[in-house]
């Protein structure tokens, strides 16, 4: 993954700097190749550490063993991993990450493939700014908070209700939405959202 070098971040760093799930590149032999301002940020909490050898590590020693194994297991190379810790000695308020840690290209006739691995607190996952859903995905003000209700678990009723539209308003919107995402459904909606940029 190309990497700035300059002081100004590229336009890709500028937008995953925008997104709230902590999001890092490396290789197979954890080496870290980015990381976003989220990161960067869990970084200095101590969930996650950068060795002298600028190697990425999990405080949680059960975590990071799991991790190192998926990566240099070859038959693992094209497959994603979901894990969570058991809550972070470092962390004072002793919160639970999910782990997810993808193959970015299809690694299986390298030994340095490429690796996403994205780390979150699930009770943070449930909020999205209606405002970055209007700029990301060119929503309009009504659609945008509907998404945005809608991910925070509400039904589609009690969203229509809470913005003062109609049921039948609200499933209009939401084709809209549908259309402007590219997505067939619901889910597959929330989904594309939980992958996203959380705030402005």
């Amino acid at each position: 993954m190309p990497i700035s070098t300059s002081s100004t971040p590229s336009i890709p760093e500028r937008i995953l700097d925008r997104f709230v799930r902590a999001t890092f590149a490396i290789d197979s032999a954890q080496r870290l190749l980015y990381s976003n301002a989220a990161a960067r940020r869990l970084t200095q909490s101590g969930v996650v550490t950068k060795t002298p050898h600028d190697r990425l590590t999990f405080t949680d020693r059960a975590l990071n063993e799991r991790v190192a194994e998926h990566l240099v297991v070859r038959r693992n190379r094209a497959r994603s991993l979901v894990l969570r810790t058991v809550g972070i000695a470092s962390d004072p308020t002793g919160a639970m990450y999910r782990v997810l840690i993808t193959p970015l290209d299809d690694a299986s006739d390298t030994s340095d493939g490429l690796w996403m691995v994205f780390v979150s607190e699930p009770r943070a996952e449930r909020n999205v700014h209606s405002e970055v859903l209007r700029q990301v995905y060119g929503l309009t003000r009504t659609e945008s908070l509907l998404v945005a209700r809608l991910f925070a678990g509400e039904s589609l009723g009690t969203s229509a209700e809470t913005l003062r539209i109609s049921v039948a308003t609200a499933r209009t919107h939401l084709r809209q939405v549908f259309r402007k995402c590219a997505v067939q459904s619901q889910g597959e909606l929330l989904q594309l959202v939980a992958l996203g940029p959380r705030n402005v």
